[in-house]
């Protein structure tokens, strides 16, 4: 007999059914959107063929699709003779070569070459081109769009049946009051800081150059469909995308402008991963919940690198999430958190690809947790072993790392050809391994993560080492949990370094802040018997309290310190995680170029003084200014010919900003040196 319960259960089958298939048509779709999926072609023939230069000559399809994705396969006819695309080949190659070369400008345009050179409008041949035919926007908008629908109808219908069993409310506030206060004061810190010194913050080289070439490039998918450095974190810039598209930042001189628009965003993701790391120490014990909120909330690295426009604080987030999960299923294992977790870890990777090493390195603990298992089930003797280690937490967990694996190559595969050309060594290059090479990595990855979350908190170090002790006689209630925790901490912060040996690879100290959620648990987790040792709650609060403010105490001091330090050219590698040179007023060229502006009446150029960081260049046309760098050959053709224009030298500490050295520059005027900038304009040549 149906019953309402029943047909909403059959409801919810079916849309579950049909957005499944819809994300399938949806992923289908985007591929051929990008290029990579040619099933159909079709062909046109050259109209109005003009000369362009050299060799080359231009022709116009009417049809801009065929400039679409990265080297779509395009093939030029002359009568019979068939051309295959060179994805090589440059507009100047088909100027100066010809030799049938051909490329296609972005507008849609085909500049080409005849085989032998001849005049196309005169050698009586025919020229036509074939090309995969490509979905119109509107199309993929309509099936964009009912995709979304289907899921939306699909949550709408399964949240009843869902309520009861999650309740929000005791998840976020748990049951003592108090303790949950004190995660929310943890916040105050962190959060008066970012609007004081992060949200004003000027953009920098790594923020600009993401911003420029991929955020504001061309389509707000673009990131997903062009791979040329490791600087496309490729998640983290579609999400900037959408989200420029949705606060209406449409340029990157809108972004340059206004960057504090974007880093609302940032900190709005910094909470959740407060959040979850806190929800994850909460499930070891409450006291080690409120201690993991006050240690992240106050730690530098994590302040200083999670609101940047780089995917660092998103791969934190994901995470905190995906540890959060990974304890979730070892006390209530469920399909829903297997999936998430399938989910997030493949989001993980898509954000940069070194980070699958953090995904392999949790995989070896919890893989050889397995296997101790599988040996407690042979001893035992009993029947069903298969039966058993089905049912188990970590081959699920491995099943859904499998699952994330498969996940994140469909998401690189639209680029995975170029992530290939950008990752992989040359033929032939050798990796010569050394111990220098293992212990520059090591000193980059585990000891410098180690080391900047214990920087500025002068106590921490001592209550780990008394926590550590205390936690060696009493491990708590729930051992299996701080295990996973310890676990996997020692892997993330041992095999990502092996692993980076055998590639002969050295990786950016940056790269592990993605782990930095889970050290914040080891350290919580060892804090936590500290208060736990107290019977009385009085006292345990009172240890809370003197935590919260003695670190946002020895916080606020060292970071109101770091914002006063002057621009450190040594801290130009960023491999310090503790002092990046970006925090400050220092690096604020903005408010020097908008001084510029109003000043430089008759358009002046503008020189920049080596050294000088590499990105001031780039935001110079957003102002309307036009500068070059004193090596360029425009910048040495200001010096000698002795002609008016603003010179702008950067006031490094260890360069100050002296011209008495440099004699072309005598007759340079100082023009505002009182600035609170690391850059020196002057008026040279008045």
């Amino acid at each position: 007999m149906e019953t309402p319960h029943n047909n909403l259960k059959n409801i919810r089958k079916v849309l579950k059914y049909c957005f499944i298939f819809m994300i399938f048509v949806s992923y289908l779709t985007f591929l051929n959107r990008v290029g990579k999926l040619n099933l159909f072609f079709t062909q046109k023939d050259f109209k109005n063929i003009q000369y362009d230069a050299g060799y080359a000559w231009i022709a116009d399809i009417n049809d801009p699709k065929i400039a679409i994705g990265y080297n779509l396969p395009v093939t030029l006819y002359e009568n019979d003779l068939k051309i295959l695309r060179d994805p090589k080949a440059t507009t100047e190659s088909v100027r100066e070569q010809g030799g049938g070369k051909f490329v296609i400008w972005d507008n849609g345009t085909i500049c080409f070459s005849t085989s032998d050179n001849s005049n196309p409008t005169q050698n009586g041949r025919t020229y036509r081109v074939e090309y995969p035919r490509i979905v119109e926007k509107r199309t993929v908008r309509i099936i964009f769009a009912f995709t979304f629908l289907l899921g939306f109808l699909w949550i709408g219908f399964s949240l009843p049946g869902k309520r009861k069993k999650f309740d929000l409310r005791s998840t976020i506030l748990g049951k003592n009051r108090k303790l949950f206060l004190f995660s929310l004061l943890a916040l105050i810190p962190f959060l008066y800081f970012a609007i004081k010194f992060l949200l004003p913050q000027p953009l920098w080289g790594d923020e600009l150059f993401t911003l420029k070439n991929y955020v504001y490039a061309k389509d707000w998918y673009y990131p997903a469909t062009f791979y040329d450095y490791p600087n496309n974190h490729v998640f983290f810039s579609l999400i900037i995308s959408l989200y420029s598209k949705f606060i209406k930042i449409r340029t990157f001189c809108d972004a340059v402008q206004s960057p504090w628009k974007i880093r609302l965003l940032l900190i709005f993701l910094s909470i959740i991963t407060i959040f979850f790391t806190t929800l994850s120490a909460r499930k070891i014990n409450k006291s080690a919940g409120v201690i993991a909120s006050i240690l992240l909330s106050t730690s530098l690295p994590f302040f200083l690198w999670t609101t940047q426009i780089r995917g660092y604080g998103l791969s934190m987030t994901l995470m905190s999430i995906l540890i959060y999960l990974l304890m979730r299923v070892q006390t209530s294992p469920n399909r829903i958190s297997f999936v998430s977790i399938a989910i997030v870890s493949a989001l993980f990777v898509y954000i940069m690809p070194t980070n699958a090493v953090y995904i392999i390195a949790m995989g070896f603990y919890f893989l050889f947790k397995l296997l101790i298992d599988l040996g407690k089930y042979k001893e035992s003797g009993e029947n069903g072993i298969i039966y058993r280690i089905k049912r188990n937490p970590e081959a699920k967990i491995l099943y859904s790392f499998l699952w994330g694996a498969v996940f994140s190559i469909m998401l690189y595969y639209p680029i995975l050809d170029q992530m290939m050309h950008v990752y992989l060594p040359e033929s032939g290059e050798k990796v010569i391994m050394s111990r220098e090479l293992f212990f520059r990595i090591f000193r980059l990855g585990t000891v410098e993560i180690i080391r900047s979350s214990l920087v500025g908190q002068p106590l921490l170090s001592a209550c780990i080492l008394i926590g550590f002790f205390l936690f060696l006689r009493n491990p708590g209630e729930n051992k299996s949990l701080s295990r996973m925790v310890f676990g996997t901490g020692l892997c993330l912060l041992i095999i990502p370094d092996l692993f980076f040996f055998l590639l002969g690879s050295v990786p950016y100290a940056r790269n592990s802040l993605a782990i930095l959620p889970v050290i914040i648990l080891i350290f919580a987790s060892l804090i936590a018997p500290i208060p736990d040792a107290l019977s009385d709650p009085r006292l345990k609060n009172i240890i809370f309290l003197v935590l919260l403010i003695s670190s946002g105490a020895f916080f606020s001091d060292h970071l109101v310190r770091l914002s006063k330090e002057p621009l450190s050219y040594g801290n130009n590698s960023l491999n310090n995680l503790t002092e990046p040179f970006f925090l400050g007023d220092h690096l604020n060229f903005n408010e020097v170029l908008t001084t510029l502006k109003t000043q430089n009446t008759a358009d002046l150029p503008i020189l920049l003084r080596s050294p000088a960081p590499y990105f001031v260049e780039s935001i110079c046309n957003c102002y309307e200014q036009v500068c070059y760098g004193d090596g360029s050959d425009e910048g040495q053709t200001l010096i000698k010919d002795h002609v008016p224009y603003f010179l702008i030298q950067t006031d490094w500490k260890e360069f100050p900003a002296n011209l008495e050295k440099y004699p072309d520059f005598s007759q340079c005027i100082p023009m505002n040196q009182d600035n609170q900038t690391s850059f020196k304009v002057f008026h040279c040549n008045p």
